[in-house]
């Protein structure tokens, strides 16, 4: 399949730094313009409009994260993390803050949901990660081992929780938060991670590699080679794998061919 850019979205003022979409096809983005915004299709084309406009952070906002409905909050949430430390949780249709988490020490830098409803996991350049209780406002698990920035955390469908790391490694922990082992392999920081099947993980890093992982034995499996430069962002879905860098390219991945799309950016954040 020939991909091409059928779509620009104006709206931010400054770089923007994650992508998150909606069941329903919304798209939220956040930036360093210390908003995030809500993008609805537009029916008449393959372009989006701006709805919406998420304040509440004092700084830049790093990530973005979707949860679907759960008993407290039957319409979902909205979740970002930003520089100022802190996780800003929205209702989907209003556009202060419902309530804010707060227990990272710096930036907020990975958001995503757990496998169980109403839980969130949230990674910071604070070394930790956390997973919260969302409806309770309660940090259930915290998570440390890693020597820098955790640049992504991750829970498998079977329960383990993995974490990448500016220490170029990757940390695999039980569901009740026992550390269990050390991926190692990559040979500079660990941007993005990505799960691929209940074991399988993928892993990108600034060594402008992306690898597969068994994460149940440690064992690498697979090395892709294509990118240039730095690579800051993966997502795997029904047998695809993306991945976007510092080279200005979105590569979609069959197996390990790959077709580049070249964008007119300096970098591909998300």
């Amino acid at each position: 399949m020939v991909y091409k850019l059928s779509s620009v979205l104006f709206g931010h003022s400054l770089d923007v730094r994650s992508l998150a979409t909606t069941e329903d096809g919304k798209i939220i983005s956040t930036s360093r313009d210390k908003t995030a915004k809500v993008w609805i299709p537009n029916g008449l084309n393959t372009g989006y409009n701006e709805a919406a406009t998420l304040r509440g952070h004092t700084s830049f906002v790093s990530c973005v994260c979707v949860l679907s409905p759960f008993p407290q909050y039957p319409n979902g949430l909205i979740l970002t993390g930003g520089c100022d430390k802190k996780i800003c949780a929205f209702h989907p249709t209003l556009f202060q803050p419902l309530f804010i988490l707060d227990d990272h020490k710096d930036n907020v830098c990975s958001l995503s949901a757990g496998i169980q409803p109403g839980f969130v996991l949230s990674s910071s350049w604070d070394k930790s990660a956390k997973l919260w209780r969302v409806g309770e406002q309660e940090c259930v698990l915290t998570l440390t081992g890693h020597e820098l920035t955790i640049w992504r955390v991750l829970q498998m469908a079977n329960g383990t929780i993995v974490t990448g790391s500016a220490d170029k490694t990757i940390r695999v922990y039980s569901p009740d938060g026992t550390y269990l082992r050390t991926l190692t392999g990559h040979k500079d920081c660990v941007r993005d991670l990505a799960a691929e099947s209940a074991v399988e993980l993928l892993s990108c890093a600034n060594d402008a590699t992306i690898r597969k992982w068994n994460v149940d034995t440690g064992e690498s499996l697979e090395v892709y080679f294509g990118h240039k430069h730095y690579i800051y962002s993966l997502v795997a879905s029904a047998g695809l794998m993306v991945s976007g860098g510092e080279d200005r390219a979105v590569r979609v991945w069959t197996g390990k061919e790959s077709e580049e799309i070249t964008l007119p950016v300096q970098s591909v954040w998300a």
